[in-house]
C-alpha cells in the first residue's frame, strides 16, 4: 500500500486496513508436489455422476452421500524451558512414553450430521467395525445407500475389508488431502474440541484407576464412543466414555473390540 499511495503506512495501519477489508493472517495449506490438478477437477466432475448412476441402479433406494477421515490425538511428553545460570545446560530425567487414540469421524456435508468413535487404533479390523456402526447408525441398507468419500490408506482399499450392506466406498484421487471435508475439521471445531474433551476425561478415569482406552499393545478393557450430532460442540462429550456402561457393555461395538482385544493379547 505504501508503493501503490507513495507515502509512508505504519504497520498497525495495514492490519487495520486488511481486516476491514476482511482478511485474516493464515497459513497456506500445503499442496503435495505430487498432486494432479486434472486429476482433482475430473474427481469433482465424477462425485455427482457416481451418486446418479447408484440411483439409477438402484432407483427404489435413497442415496446418502457422506465422507470420513481419521485423526490421532494423544499424550506425548514435552520438556519445557527452566531458569538456570548462563553457561550450565540443566538436565531432567524423561520417561518416553506415548498414549493416543483415533477418531474415526463420518460428516454428511449437506446437512452437518456427525458420527464419531473413538478406537484404539487404525487398521483393516478396526475401519471394518467403524464402518459397521456406521452403518448401524445411520441405517444403510438395500433401500438406503451410502456413498463414502475417503483417501486411500492402505486400510480403506485392502482387499479383506468387509464393506456392510448398504455401503458404497468412493476414493479420492492420490495426494488430495485438500478434497477431503472431514481433513478441514480435523484441526477445528468440533473435532479437536470432542478429542480434546474425550482425552480429559480418558485420562481422568485412568488416573483413578478405573477402565481406560490404551493401545493395542498393552490394551485392558477397550472404550469406544459412538456420537451423533447435527453441528456444534455435543453434550454427549460429557458422558461416561469407558466401558463400565452397561448399556454399552450390550453394544455388538463392545463385542467385536473385545475379540480384537483378546486377538491383540495372544500376539
Amino acid at each position: 500500500m505504501g508503493k501503490q499511495t507513495r507515502r509512508k503506512i505504519h504497520a498497525q495501519r495495514g492490519w487495520d486496513y486488511l481486516k476491514r477489508l476482511d482478511f485474516s493472517l493464515l497459513i497456506p495449506r500445503p499442496r503435495h508436489h505430487k498432486s494432479n490438478k486434472e486429476q482433482q477437477e475430473a474427481f469433482k466432475q465424477a462425485l455427482p455422476e457416481e451418486v446418479q448412476h447408484l440411483q439409477q441402479i438402484y432407483p427404489q433406494a435413497k442415496i446418502g452421500l457422506w465422507c470420513m477421515d481419521e485423526h490421532r490425538i494423544g499424550l506425548k511428553p514435552v520438556v519445557r524451558r527452566i531458569w538456570a545460570r548462563k553457561g550450565h545446560r540443566p538436565v531432567i530425567r524423561v520417561q518416553q512414553r506415548y498414549e493416543w487414540l483415533y477418531v474415526y469421524g463420518f460428516a454428511h456435508p449437506e446437512s452437518g450430521e456427525s458420527h464419531w468413535l473413538l478406537l484404539p487404533s487404525v487398521s483393516v479390523e478396526v475401519f471394518t467395525i467403524a464402518l459397521e456402526h456406521f452403518a448401524q447408525a445411520v441405517g444403510a441398507s438395500p433401500d438406503r445407500r451410502i456413498i463414502v468419500v475417503l483417501d486411500r490408506a492402505g486400510w480403506h482399499s485392502s482387499q479383506m475389508l468387509v464393506i456392510p450392506d448398504g455401503i458404497h466406498l468412493v476414493f479420492l484421487p492420490p495426494y488430495s488431502p485438500e478434497l477431503q471435508r472431514m481433513s478441514s475439521a480435523s484441526g477445528h471445531s468440533p473435532t479437536r474440541r470432542l478429542a480434546i474433551a474425550a482425552l480429559r476425561r480418558w485420562m481422568s478415569y485412568k488416573r483413578r484407576k478405573q477402565s481406560a482406552v490404551l493401545p493395542f499393545k498393552t490394551m485392558r478393557p477397550v472404550s469406544a464412543m459412538p456420537h451423533s450430532s447435527t453441528g456444534g460442540l455435543p453434550r454427549s462429550c460429557k458422558r461416561d466414555l469407558t466401558v463400565s456402561n452397561p448399556i454399552f457393555q450390550q453394544s455388538p461395538l463392545f463385542v467385536s473390540l473385545t475379540h480384537l482385544r483378546d486377538i491383540s493379547l495372544r500376539s
